[in-house]
């Protein structure tokens, strides 16, 4: 194998961002398409996303642009016909191809399907309604064998080809109803929310829930009762063995709060209560996102125009920073996650932008204290790669370290909490081609690699 040295800057504590973002693409002419319900996805060269109305027959678009905001196309043009309407939740992108479902489609219940990124090769998969469950949410999720997903009543795998459609779980009210995010797993359990049912009292406002994947063991980990957050309606985050979340009201102000819990749910904390006019309210859709040292989210209201906001909090639930309120030229309304590529921050808005149809902005990570390249003492080979890479350590001192990978969305995909930086091999090619962040901490080192699995 032929080693390509790859330079490693530290990540620091002090990161700021830029005091407003920056456009890439603005929704809304001729054609093009309108209200971004979701988040953009990367396979390190373009960002592909989905607009749930306009475009040509005004069903919704998949689209394609590169980071600098050039090369934008529609992929493809949804008709309401067969291959569904109205795209909704993040697509997945697994080799050249991308996996997304509709919320309506030729059963009038929503549609799977697939596409090759370059827009050919358009594939209805399954067509959602009475068995199958109705009106998908969120995204899908892949183990590498399955694709998991949830409708508005159930919990759903199939392989990637279309066959072997299961329903492992119905929700039935008192165990939640109306899931309202993606699933997520730590590689034994899924995880995942409901905006309303449960058990607790008379309120019925959401709960927190895990799962085997083969449909066994459905725990009910915390039930929302309000003053502690009512509704949550996005996705979960796992990272350092916590899981962090948000809920769309309740609270002090009853705008939503953020939460950790551990994952057999005890610990649950609120570590925030959004305000609404300060520092924005009503969060919606999507999941938050780390840098490892920042939880990064938006908000779908409140802030200085009532029209959402983009914010940071540390982990603890200290240093609550309203990074931007958004101002209708920028975008108004953001539904959805933000993406980090570790250089920038991606984001969506339903509406605003210079044709009110929405926009992609991002955002660039700066630092307060001066890069630290340690190119001489660490090498990561190949990148881009097929998943399976190297780290070699070339003359970093031998002590205990964390050694933590996520994907795009803040997801940790692979953790070692005892790397001591000796030659390591690790295979991520069952994971989705993408964007990652190779994260390795320990006493005052703190370094951050981005990394292409193609």
């Amino acid at each position: 194998m032929k080693k390509i040295l790859i330079t490693i800057v530290a990540a620091f504590m002090a990161s700021t961002l830029p005091a407003q973002p920056t456009l890439v693409h603005e929704f809304g002419n001729t054609n093009d398409g309108t209200k971004p319900q979701c988040s953009v996805i990367s396979d390190g060269t373009f960002l592909y996303g989905t607009a749930m109305e306009g475009g040509t027959n005004n069903f919704g678009i998949i689209y394609k642009v590169r980071p600098d905001g050039t090369g934008y196309s529609k992929l493809y043009d949804f008709d309401g016909g067969v291959n569904g309407s109205h795209p909704y939740g993040e697509l997945l992108s697994i080799g050249t191809t991308l996996y997304g479902m509709t919320y309506d489609g030729s059963t009038g219940y929503g549609v799977l399907y697939k596409i090759k990124n370059d827009g050919t090769g358009m594939t209805k998969l399954l067509d959602f309604g009475g068995v199958n469950g109705q009106y998908p949410v969120g995204a899908l999720f892949s183990d590498g064998t399955f694709l998991y997903g949830m409708t508005n009543s159930t919990i759903f795998k199939i392989k990637p080809d279309g066959t072997g459609y299961t329903t492992i779980h119905t929700f039935d009210g008192t165990h939640g109803t109306n899931p309202h995010g993606s699933l997520i797993s730590d590689g034994t359990y899924l995880y995942g929310m409901t905006s309303s049912g449960g058990n607790s009292g008379s309120n019925h406002l959401g709960l927190i829930f895990r799962i085997m994947p083969d449909g066994t063991g459905f725990t009910v980990l915390y039930e929302f009762t309000g003053p502690n957050g009512d509704g949550p309606n996005g996705s979960l985050l796992l990272e350092g063995g916590k899981l962090y979340g948000y809920t769309n009201s309740g609270g002090v102000d009853n705008q939503g709060t953020i939460f950790e819990i551990l994952p057999d749910g005890t610990g649950y904390v609120d570590l925030y209560d959004f305000h609404g006019s300060v520092g924005g309210g009503k969060p919606e859709n999507g999941a938050l996102v780390s840098d490892g040292t920042y939880l990064y989210g938006t908000t779908s209201g409140g802030g200085a125009h009532n029209i959402g906001t983009i914010y940071k909090i540390k982990h603890d639930g200290t240093s609550f920073t309203d990074i931007f309120d958004l101002d209708v030229t920028n975008g108004a309304f953001a539904l959805a996650s933000l993406f980090n590529d570790g250089t920038y921050l991606y984001g969506t808005t339903n509406s605003g932008g210079i044709n009110s149809g929405g926009v992609v902005f991002k955002l660039g990570f700066t630092s307060a204290v001066s890069n630290v390249n340690i190119d001489q003492l660490i090498n990561i080979y190949p990148d881009p790669s097929n998943g399976k890479f190297t780290i070699e350590n070339t003359g970093h001192q031998n002590t205990d370290h964390r050694l933590v990978i996520f994907n795009a969305i803040g997801q940790q995909v692979y953790t070692d909490e005892h790397f001591n930086l000796q030659t390591k091999n690790i295979d991520l090619s069952n994971s989705p081609k993408g964007i990652y962040l190779l994260k390795i901490e320990g006493g005052s080192d703190n370094y951050i690699k981005k990394l292409i699995v193609q």
